[in-house]
């Protein structure tokens, strides 16, 4: 039972280390608002603390991490 619960935990941790990949979104910038962007498609994002989206410009193409 030992040996089960072990191999069980190391699946769950090793099985799970792709989860930890971020998700990119390309799309075209169509407003920003403070630390807010909205994507053309209706998509809002919050920036992170320190983020900046300066020089970025509506129309832009942007790559969202």
């Amino acid at each position: 039972m030992r040996y089960v619960i072990g191999a069980f935990l190391a699946l769950a941790i090793f099985g799970s280390a792709g989860l930890a990949d971020a998700a990119e979104i390309t799309g075209k910038l169509a407003a920003m608002d403070g630390n807010r962007i909205m994507l053309e498609d209706g998509t809002i994002f919050v920036l992170a603390q320190g983020g900046s989206a300066e020089g970025l410009t509506p129309g832009a193409t942007v790559v969202i991490t």
